[in-house]
C-alpha cells in the first residue's frame, strides 16, 4: 500500500512516501503557513504540497493513481493552511481523533482526496473564562507526533511527552487518551536571546553543542532563585568575569531558560492527574540532556528517544491514526 504524508509547520513543508511504514522518498521545501500569513493568501503553501507530492512520486517512478492514501496534519488546518479545521478538545482518544479526520479534495493539489487531522485544544470555547484560561492550550501536528510515540513506544503508560522546537510543547498522556498540553515559547525565547541580545556576543551566537551539567545547573538554580530577566542578564556577567568557556556560558543561558519553564510544568493541572508519568524526550541530544537532568533532579523517570527513531514520527503518527480509523485495512 503507497502512502503520502504531508506535515507542515510555520516554516517548512515535509511530505513523504511510503510503503507501509517504510518511507521511500521524502521532498521538503522551506514554505508553511508564515508565508500564507505574509502574503494575504495560500497559494505558495498550496504550491508547495503539490511540488512536494508529486517529486517523491517522480522519484519512484509512479503516477498519482498509483497512490491509495494522502494524510495531512499540523498547521495546514489552521487559519492561515489550505482547510481550517477547528481544534478537538481534550481529553480525547488516539481512536476518536483518528474518526475526527477530515477528508477533502483540493484539485490544485492532486485529484486524490487527503485526510486531515485535526488539532487539539485544552478547554472548549464554552468553557473557557478568566478563571481557567492559564489552563488553556493548542497542537497542530503535535498530536501526530504523539501518535506516533504512543503507537511505537508507549501504549497504555502514564505519560508527558516533551517535543523540543520553538515551541517546546509538553502532552499529558494517560492510557492512549490526550489529556491536553502546554507550550512554552522556550525555543524561540533561547534563539532571540541568543542572536538579538546584547548576550550574543557572550554566547557566540550558537547553541551548546555538548552539555555541561555544572553550568546548566547553575543556569536553573539562578532561574530559580532571580527570574528569567536577570538572569539572562547574567550571562553576560560571567561571560566578562567569571572565566567561562563560550561552551559553559551557554550551557548557563540554557539552564536560565529550561529552568523557568519547569515552574511552568510543576504548577499545570494536568501534571497533577498523572500519578507517576514517564518523561518521554525528543530533540537534539543537547536539549535531551538538559531535560534529562531536570527530570532526574526531581526523581522523576525519563526515556530519551534516539534521534535516528524521531525522522519519520509525524508520518509514522499519520500512518498509525489512520489504521485507528480503518482507512488501512491490512496489518501493515
Amino acid at each position: 500500500m503507497l502512502i503520502i504524508t504531508i506535515d507542515t509547520g510555520t516554516t517548512n513543508t515535509r511530505t513523504r512516501l511510503w510503503e507501509n511504514f517504510n518511507c521511500l522518498e521524502e521532498s521538503s521545501v522551506s514554505i508553511g503557513v508564515r508565508n500564507t500569513a505574509i502574503d494575504g493568501n495560500n497559494n505558495k503553501l498550496i504550491k508547495a504540497i503539490h511540488d512536494t507530492i508529486y517529486d517523491v512520486i517522480n522519484k519512484k517512478i509512479f503516477t498519482i493513481n498509483n497512490i491509495d492514501l494522502i494524510l495531512a496534519s499540523g498547521m495546514l488546518t489552521s487559519n492561515v493552511g489550505i482547510l481550517e479545521i477547528p481544534h478537538k478538545n481534550a481529553p480525547i482518544r488516539l481512536e476518536d481523533l483518528s474518526k475526527s479526520m477530515v477528508r477533502k479534495t483540493i484539485n490544485e493539489i492532486c485529484t486524490k482526496p487527503i485526510w486531515f487531522v485535526p488539532g487539539i485544544k485544552n478547554i472548549s470555547n464554552e468553557d473557557l473564562n478568566a478563571s481557567n484560561i492559564a489552563n488553556m492550550d493548542i497542537m497542530r501536528g503535535e498530536e501526530t507526533e504523539a501518535a506516533g510515540l504512543i503507537e511505537k513506544f508507549h501504549k497504555d503508560q502514564e505519560l508527558i511527552l516533551v517535543l523540543p522546537g520553538s515551541h517546546n510543547k509538553y502532552i499529558f498522556v494517560k492510557n492512549n487518551e490526550i489529556l491536553g498540553c502546554m507550550t512554552s515559547l522556550g525555543g524561540e525565547l533561547l534563539q532571540a536571546l541568543i542572536n538579538n541580545t546584547i548576550l550574543s556576543d557572550s554566547v557566540k551566537r550558537s547553541f551548546a553543542e555538548s552539555f555541561d551539567e555544572e553550568m546548566f545547573k547553575l543556569g536553573v538554580s539562578y532561574s530559580e532563585k532571580y527570574g528569567i530577566c536577570h538572569s539572562a542578564f547574567m550571562t553576560r556577567i560571567i561571560s566578562l568575569f567569571g572565566n567561562k568557556s563560550v561552551l559553559e556560558v551557554q550551557n548557563f543561558l540554557l539552564g536560565i531558560v529550561l529552568g523557568d519553564e519547569i515552574k511552568a510544568l510543576k504548577n499545570n493541572k494536568l501534571f497533577n492527574l498523572l500519578k507517576k508519568p514517564k518523561f518521554v524526550v525528543t530533540g537534539k541530544p543537547v536539549i535531551q540532556k538538559a531535560y534529562e537532568y531536570i527530570f532526574k533532579s526531581y526523581n522523576l523517570n525519563v526515556e530519551l528517544i534516539k534521534h535516528t527513531e524521531q525522522k519519520y514520527l509525524s508520518g509514522y503518527g499519520l500512518i498509525s491514526l489512520a489504521k485507528w480509523n480503518n482507512l488501512i485495512k491490512e496489518n501493515l
